[in-house]
């Protein structure tokens, strides 16, 4: 648990230095920066201060955020990625690298696909928890 709370927090100081705001950003995208990247850098620098503690970390509520903040990043990375490739497209429509941008577009709304799958089967599991019993919300 050690070393994967830190590689979150390496990935997400990342993303923050790499895909920085710039004027005029749509709420959504300010959103899933601050979110996915601050929120995230927070959570999973708790996470690595409990398990060195040796604390307890309750996994259901791991996995939820984890894919809230996957789901911020890749938002914002599809975004980036979609400015790129427009620029790109603007200047050479025959280059490498359009095809390139949109294969990383593709990429990234699969990964987006992915993790609010991953997302629906965690809320499912948690309800029916709950429907059986087996989770108490108190």
């Amino acid at each position: 648990m050690i070393l994967s709370s830190a590689f979150f927090i390496v990935l997400l100081t990342v993303f923050l230095v790499s895909s920085r705001l710039h004027e005029k950003e749509s709420l959504i995208q300010k959103l899933s920066y601050y979110i996915g990247g601050y929120g995230g850098f927070i959570y999973f620098s708790w996470l690595l201060w409990l398990s060195i503690n040796g604390m307890e970390i309750d996994t259901v509520t791991m996995l939820v955020v984890i894919s809230i903040v996957y789901l911020c990043v890749l938002n914002r990375v599809k975004y980036n990625f979609k400015i790129k490739y427009e620029n790109v497209k603007k200047h050479d429509e025959q280059s490498k690298d359009v095809q390139k941008y949109y294969d990383l577009i593709r990429f990234a709304s699969y990964g987006q696909v992915v993790v609010f799958i991953g997302f629906m089967m965690i809320l499912m599991v948690i309800l029916l928890g709950i429907y059986n019993g087996r989770i108490a919300l108190l």
